[in-house]
C-alpha cells in the first residue's frame, strides 16, 4: 500500500512521542498512537493505530502497528446533544494497524459542522479516544496568473480549462511569482483555524526524466504531496490574528518541481491541526495531540468548496528542465 501524507505524518508523530531512556530505573510502558488525517465528504481510508517506540525499535507500521483493535466511529450533528455509531472501522489484510470504514457504512462522509469522535479498543492497552468538528470550506477563492494578470478558474467552474503557468528559476526563493490567491479568512480567524494548500502533479510526471535535478529521490516525492501551512508565526508577528494569519498567498518557482499538468488544492482544516502545527512551530517540547490516553492526532480537511482546485499546465522557460 502506498504511503501517502497521513505515513509521513503518523512517523513523525512516532518519532515524537518515542520513548527516550534517561539512566535511571524507569518503567516503560507502551501507549496507543493513533492517526487520522480526514477529509470533508469522503469516509476513513487509512487511520494509523500504533504503539510507542522504544528508543532502539525500528519506526515502522509493520513493527509498530497493533493488529486486532476495534475502532468506531460517531457522530453528533449541530443541534443534537448526543453521538450516534456510524460503524466499526476494519483492519487491511496485508497491513498491520492500518484501519478504513467501508464506504457504504459512510455513505456521506464527513459533514461540514457535525462533531466526530473515535475510539479505539485493545485488549493489550488502555483504550483511546479523540475528536474533532468537520470544518466549512474556503470561501471566495480567487486566484490570478501574475504573468498576464487575468483569474484562473477552478475545475469546478471550467473542468477543461487549463492556465499555463510559465516557470524560471529565481536567485532568491522569493523569486519568479507563478500564482496568486486569497480568500476570505473570516471564519478561520473567528474559529482559530488554519488554511493549507497542496500541489499535485500529474502521475505521468512520477518519471527520472520529468524530475529536477536536485530531486531525483522517491523520498522526496512522498513528501511533496504534502499539505503547507498557511499562517505566520505568533512569535514573529504577535498576538493579533489578523497580522499573523495569512490573508493572501503567493506560489513561487520554488514550489513546482516538475514541468506538465498540476492540479492545486486550497484546504480548510480544523483547529487541531492549527494547533498540532503552532505547537511545532514555536518549537516548545509539547507537541499537540488530541487523542485521550494516548498520542496522536485526530483532523478534518476541507477542500470541497467550489473554487478550492485549479488545474495548470507548468511550462519551463529554460533549455533544459531546471
Amino acid at each position: 500500500m502506498k504511503k501517502t501524507i497521513i505515513t509521513l505524518l503518523s512517523i513523525i508523530l512516532l518519532l515524537t512521542f518515542i520513548s527516550c531512556e534517561n539512566g535511571e530505573s524507569t518503567e516503560y510502558d507502551e501507549t496507543m498512537v493513533m492517526y487520522l488525517f480526514a477529509q470533508a465528504d469522503s469516509t476513513i481510508s487509512e487511520l494509523y493505530l500504533s504503539r510507542t517506540a522504544t528508543v532502539n525499535e525500528s519506526v515502522t507500521m509493520d513493527n509498530l502497528g497493533i493488529t486486532g483493535a476495534t475502532v468506531e466511529l460517531y457522530e453528533k450533528a449541530p443541534d443534537s446533544l448526543l453521538f450516534t455509531e456510524v460503524g466499526t472501522l476494519q483492519e487491511f489484510e496485508d497491513t498491520p494497524g492500518v484501519y478504513y470504514l467501508d464506504r457504504m457504512i459512510f455513505s456521506g462522509g464527513f459533514k461540514p459542522g457535525f462533531e466526530y469522535k473515535l475510539e479505539a479498543y485493545h485488549s493489550g492497552f488502555i483504550s483511546v479516544s479523540a475528536q474533532t468538528v468537520c470544518p466549512p470550506p474556503l470561501t471566495n477563492i480567487f486566484a490570478t496568473n501574475p504573468e498576464t494578470s487575468l483569474p484562473i478558474l477552478s475545475i469546478d467552474q471550467a473542468p477543461t480549462v487549463i492556465d499555463t503557468l510559465l516557470y524560471r528559476r529565481g536567485e532568491s526563493i522569493f523569486d519568479n511569482e507563478m500564482l496568486k490567491c486569497n480568500f476570505d479568512p473570516e471564519i478561520l480567524l473567528e474559529e482559530d483555524r488554519l488554511a493549507s494548500f497542496m500541489i499535485v502533479p500529474d502521475d505521468t510526471l512520477k518519471s527520472d526524466q520529468n524530475f529536477w535535478l536536485e530531486d531525483t529521490t522517491k523520498v522526496y516525492w512522498d513528501e511533496y504531496e504534502l499539505y503547507t501551512k498557511m499562517f505566520k508565526s505568533k512569535k514573529k508577528y504577535g498576538e493579533d490574528l489578523v497580522d499573523y494569519n495569512i490573508l493572501d498567498l503567493t506560489l513561487y518557482w520554488r514550489q513546482f518541481y516538475h514541468e506538465g499538468l498540476h492540479t492545486i488544492v486550497f484546504s480548510a482544516t480544523d483547529n487541531v491541526m492549527r494547533e498540532f502545527q503552532a505547537s511545532g512551530a514555536h518549537g516548545g517540547n509539547d507537541i499537540y495531540s488530541n487523542v485521550e490516553n494516548g498520542f496522536g492526532l485526530f483532523t478534518i480537511a476541507n477542500s470541497s468548496g467550489v473554487n478550492s482546485r485549479y488545474r495548470v499546465y507548468v511550462k519551463s522557460l529554460e533549455e533544459r528542465l531546471p
